[in-house]
């Protein structure tokens, strides 16, 4: 069961003799050290010469020795873990563990004997500490243990009420300090060599604070500033606050799937008759909210961005290098933010970009020769932006410029006009002004290529029979360097902005190579039909950017595109790997061609083929918690109800057999509109639009509507294809009703 205030996170576990909860805190980062090769530009030009001429194998070769330096560990580490041990004899009955997604209060409850024992655990955002609350029915219940522990080395201090532990992440990495208070009711407490012994006590509460001087400050003070305050403050009213400013966010979302559990039912038994089959849309519409809830708990403003594991990694060296994965796992993490009312949650990933602009502009000048700023796939909380490791995933310099689409969508969501001036904007012209420079000449065509790239992950086999990565000109690249141009022109025009930046973007934009089609009909990943496609399967669905997250491709707007696409997908589907965050992307891409009952079966998928745990949480490989299929599939559930991105909001775009009726209100859509929609028989009965921006509404739904302002009809449609097309005020609201 996860917690998390946005910056200080656990995991409750939840066992009855021995809890164990795993602590972290985002800026815990080991040392990581730029190692750019100047040399590097060197070599570019005739690494474009060798893949021009098909020479892919030798191309990859010089790129890995003379572009990449050698792996670097990065990785959030966690602080270590508090440890309470409980032990005596008893029978346990009536045990129950929950989590309260509307609360974020965890509960442990059980009887041993004639006593019941609760524990009840938040992390306050209001006053930035993990509360565990120890509870009995009977007085002088409680007696146990408690550990504060890291399985480094650290320095401890124990007293009868406190535990305090410092120490360095790593050698010349992050220091921290740590304090466990410990506040009883009745009993005693013993300090020993590492831990408190608790005896006989009516109620106990553990406060844990923790800092770090990531920012240049003092952990120390920090930490006692945050005991201080929140040591003085009723258990009561603590919680209060944690739960009414939770709320502020979490509830502004509300969905309903229809058939409610005919009785209170625990989540693993739901699972397994998911799995047989049974329709549960109760449950879909928890996994949605689920996903909303561990943004608001892992991403919050003036912290860092959510990384592959959100904010809970349980081992000091963490599966697939806990950092910042910028070929799609943190962008989806960020999908669900906009839509699903969380746009204060996108901008730790905005602060983190504006952060990375000064080490990604020295990488740009030393190692491409380039201006702007560029972000590989791998970064962390170092900020170190060189290429790395191997070309399969480290020679991809696209990392920045994919996230950058968040920043334009944040804008086309809100209108925070501010935001896209002071921070948003010059992000993006950075970004760009690395693309300009980057971009070549095909000597084929003439048309401006991306490379040398890869597509992130895959391989190819050569017409000479070797494996190679390298390419120029692929699809997803070229779909970013078009994207990317045409939003920095979008939000140039916003801000008034014409200057020679805008002038060379507006050159270079119609001079970009698009994308291909093979004679297969599939969009070609890697620019060119002369290689062999070796992993018809892949997990990435890179080449198909353009469609989803990207809006280039639509089935209204390229239908031809739109069909290249689709029998991408199906081919990629023939393969049936079960990859959580692949099959989360999957479910978005069916929502956008409008094929309701695939998106649901993909979903459905999801759930009974393991790939989610009984807790929720996305996994890949055994109790390995990664978020982004979480991001994934909320935003995918969103795409099924609203979709915004085809110059219009329509409603009910991909709604399954499988919830019949059912309700969503608070969901966001491009243009500033809120948007609240209720069905039934698969068909919407009733909406309502909020225009927060004064845009013009372009709808269509599921069937003809009307749409009335103060109860008169303003526009209508005769089928469900036609668009109603109003002006609208800042502040209006419109009824939609079934036209009839």
């Amino acid at each position: 069961m996860p917690l998390g205030n946005g910056r200080l996170g656990t995991m409750v576990q939840g066992a009855v003799d021995e809890e164990r909860l795993i602590i972290n805190e985002n800026t815990l980062w080991g040392r990581t050290e730029n190692r750019d090769r100047p040399s590097a530009r060197e070599h570019l030009d005739p690494i474009r010469k060798l893949i021009f001429t098909g020479s892919y194998f030798e191309a990859e070769e010089l790129a890995q020795k003379e572009i990449l330096a050698g792996e670097r560990r990065l990785s959030n580490r966690p602080l270590g873990q508090i440890v309470l041990r409980f032990g005596g004899a008893g029978q346990i009955t009536d045990y129950r563990r929950a989590l309260d997604l509307d609360k974020a209060v965890a509960t442990v409850t059980y009887r041993k004997g004639q006593t019941i024992f609760q524990r009840e655990l938040f992390v306050s955002p209001v006053h930035q500490v993990l509360v565990i609350r120890l509870t009995s029915s009977q007085p002088g219940a409680l007696t146990f243990d408690v550990a504060l522990s890291r399985n480094t080395k650290v320095e401890t201090a124990i007293s009868s009420d406190s535990i305090s532990m410092t120490g360095d992440v790593e050698e010349g990495g992050v220091r921290f300090a740590s304090r466990l208070a410990i506040v009883r009711e009745g009993g005693s407490c013993v300090a020993g060599d590492d831990r408190v012994r608790v005896e006989v006590a009516d109620r106990v509460t553990l406060f844990l604070a923790v800092a770090s001087d990531y920012r240049r400050e003092d952990p120390a003070e920090m930490i006692r500033a945050q005991l201080r305050t929140a040591l003085g403050i009723e258990y009561s009213e603590l919680r209060r606050q944690h739960i009414e400013e939770h709320r502020r966010l979490f509830r502004r979302v509300d969905l309903d799937l229809g058939q409610p559990p005919q009785q209170p039912t625990p989540t693993d038994e739901r699972f397994r008759a998911v799995m047989k089959g049974q329709n549960d849309p109760q449950l879909i519409s928890q996994l949605f909210q689920f996903g909303r809830y561990l943004l608001i708990s892992s991403s919050r403003p003036g912290g860092m961005p959510a990384h592959l594991q959100g904010l809970w990694v349980q081992d000091l060296v963490p599966q697939y290098n806990c950092a910042y994965h910028l070929n799609i796992n943190i962008q989806m993490n960020y999908w669900p933010a906009e839509v699903g009312n969380l746009a204060e949650c996108h901008q730790p990933l905005f602060d983190f970009l504006d952060r990375l602009r000064p080490t990604g502009r020295a990488t740009a000048r030393d190692v491409y020769g380039c201006r702007g700023f560029v972000v590989h796939h791998n970064v962390d909380g170092t900020l170190a932006t060189g290429p790395f490791g191997k070309v399969e995933w480290g020679l991809w310099p696209t990392g920045a410029a994919w996230a950058c689409q968040h920043i334009w969508e944040h804008y086309r969501f809100g209108g925070d006009r501010e935001l896209l001036a002071k921070q948003g904007y010059p992000v993006m012209k950075e970004a760009a002004l690395f693309f300009l420079d980057y971009l070549v000449d095909d000597p084929k065509t003439g048309k401006l290529v991306f490379g040398p790239s890869v597509s992130p992950e895959n391989f190819y086999q050569t017409p000479d029979g070797k494996t190679a990565r390298i390419m120029m000109g692929g699809a997803m690249d070229q779909a970013i360097a078009r994207e990317l141009f045409s939003n920095c022109l979008a939000a140039a025009e916003v801000l008034g902005q014409e200057d020679e930046f805008t002038r060379e973007v507006r050159a270079a934009l119609p001079r970009l190579a698009g994308l291909k089609v093979g004679s297969d009909g599939r969009i070609l990943e890697w620019g060119t039909d002369k290689i062999t496609e070796l992993d018809p399967g892949h997990r990435h669905l890179s080449p198909l950017y353009a469609m989803h997250p990207g809006n280039q491709i639509t089935p209204r707007q390229t239908p031809q595109l739109a069909a290249a696409v689709r029998k991408s997908l199906e081919s990629r589907l023939k393969f049936r790997k079960m990859i959580p965050w692949s099959q989360a992307w999957k479910i978005n891409f069916w929502a956008r061609f409008h094929e309701a009952e695939i998106a649901h079966d993909t979903l459905i998928g999801l759930l009974a083929g393991g790939q989610v745990m009984t807790s929720l949480f996305s996994a890949m490989g055994p109790q390995r918690v990664i978020m982004d299929a979480n991001g994934g599939v909320t935003a995918g559930i969103a795409e099924m109800l609203i979709q915004s991105h085809d110059d219009r909001l329509e409603l009910l775009p991909a709604l399954p057999r499988a919830w019949p009726s059912g309700s969503v209100s608070g969901l966001r859509a491009r243009g500033g509109f809120v948007v609240e929609i209720h069905w039934d028989n698969g068909k919407l009965t009733s909406a309502k639009i909020r225009s927060e921006r004064g845009e013009s509404l372009k709808l269509s739904a599921n069937l003809p509507v009307q749409i009335l302002a103060e109860g008169n009809v303003v526009a209508s449609t005769s089928s469900d294809v036609e668009l109603a097309e109003l002006p609208t005020t800042s502040g209006a609201v419109f009824a939609i009703q079934p036209n009839p």
